[in-house]
């Protein structure tokens, strides 16, 4: 797009011939407080006219969008009801779960059962919000999202096999960590324009967080710092937490997931959404490409932590509940594997069939 730019190097040209008395210095001058008084005026005129075509350019847009999703879902549909099972299996029987022990787990201030219980849900949440990037044909921001299902799967195993007074710690951890955050706010209040905290505010988190060290040690205010103790290690990473309960084989995985978080390099040709491409392409929407790995992570991580918080109270309802998850997940793999390859290989035959 280089309509304006066309027009500002022919006025120029126009300008410094009507005016070749006037010094370099000076037109040039001229020209910077014209561009600096006009842009405002023709950028407001050119966000109008975009509004005014807005409803037809957006209509067709989203023509477009149901129509990628309704072959998208059609493509995989087996695989999708098999997650979505899986998640409404996981909501339900956590729900059940959390309505039957939670009278006692109160009676018993068992923190263990909340901060598992809190988890859980999440855990939840996130997998539906899975389910949705990947029936819109977002893969790589499926993966991406699945990291915090794991990261939550990782928490879970480890809170759930030990006591109450680490338990204690997770749920304090946020709250000897909000003065670092209030600091954070305050300092760049001239820039964000925000409301500021009240020095009574401030002097509360302050108190709270000094308190929360000397009960806990200076740990409790860093990242993972509240399983430092169990650990038996002062500056704690998740890497240890993954350790700790087995699920470190997944780093390799956790670390995929993380390309698509961060901004370091990550060629186009590497997206999941392209794994199914012949040729490059800068991929910047949709793709019915790459689904199978984030939903079989995602299906594998919530019924991880759907586990640990239903054996909380180990009985033989829990067991076979956790043992139809594991059976969901083996037959999802199988299922968006199958479709994966069976779908592409039509694709590429009628594709060199038409050619």
């Amino acid at each position: 797009m280089r309509i304006f730019q066309l027009a500002l190097e022919q006025l120029v040209e126009r300008f410094a011939v009507e005016h070749a008395n006037v010094g370099q210095e000076r037109l040039e001058e001229v020209i910077s407080t014209a561009l600096k008084s006009q842009t405002p005026s023709i950028a407001r005129k050119l966000l109008d006219t975009l509004k005014a075509k807005a409803p037809e350019m957006l209509r067709e847009h989203r023509e477009l969008d149901a129509g990628f999703r309704e072959r998208n879902f059609r493509r995989w549909r087996e695989g999708f009801d098999l997650l979505e099972m899986l998640i409404v299996l996981a909501e339900e029987s956590g729900s059940d779960f959390n309505t039957e022990f939670r009278p006692q787990a109160v009676q018993e201030n068992n923190l263990v059962f909340e901060a598992v219980c809190g988890l859980h849900a999440r855990a939840v949440l996130i997998a539906r919000e899975v389910l949705c990037l990947l029936e819109g044909g977002f893969a790589d921001g499926a993966l991406a999202r699945w990291r915090s299902v794991h990261e939550i799967a990782v928490v879970t195993g480890f809170l759930s096999e030990r006591d109450n007074q680490l338990a204690e710690r997770y749920l304090l951890a946020r709250e000897a960590q909000a003065y670092k955050a209030i600091i954070e706010y305050q300092t760049n209040l001239p820039r964000t324009g925000l409301d500021p905290f009240t020095e009574k505010e401030i002097q509360q988190a302050t108190g709270l967080r000094d308190r929360l060290v000397q009960k806990y040690g200076a740990a409790i205010q860093r990242d993972y710092g509240w399983a430092a103790e169990a650990l038996g290690n002062k500056n704690p990473t998740f890497r240890n937490l993954e350790q700790a309960v087995g699920l470190d084989h997944l780093r390799p995985y956790f670390r995929w997931a993380s390309e698509h978080v961060h901004a370091g390099h990550k060629p186009h040709a590497t997206l999941l959404g392209n794994s199914e491409s012949v040729q490059s392409v800068l991929l910047a929407g949709q793709s019915n490409s790459g689904l199978t790995e984030p939903a079989i992570q995602t299906a594998l991580s919530l019924t991880q932590a759907t586990a640990a918080f239903l054996l909380l109270q180990c009985n033989f309802d829990h067991l076979v509940i956790s043992q139809v998850l594991l059976d969901l997940v083996g037959e999802l793999q199988e299922t968006f594997s199958r479709v994966e390859r069976e779908t592409l290989g039509r694709a590429r035959a009628s594709a060199n069939t038409d050619a």
